[in-house]
């Protein structure tokens, strides 16, 4: 994310974790969208409670849909 030049090379991310993933997972989570957010990367987070895979089915759609506005034809 230092060396990355949001100018030059745009990029859009999309995160999803779940409220009752593990502890040091969630901070490092919380990190990487400050880290990217503070050097102007957009970034779009989707949080459920339970588990990261609670409600993956939804979410894997939630990001084929976001995937979808990335694409340039």
């Amino acid at each position: 994310a230092k060396k990355h030049d949001q100018g030059q090379k745009p990029l859009r991310i999309w995160v999803y974790a779940g409220t009752s993933d593990k502890e040091g997972d969630a901070r490092a989570t919380q990190e990487l969208i400050t880290t990217l957010r503070d050097r102007g990367v957009p970034v779009e987070y989707a949080e459920d409670d339970g588990d990261h895979v609670n409600r993956v089915a939804q979410r894997l759609a939630d990001f084929i849909a976001f995937l979808s506005t990335c694409l340039q034809w």
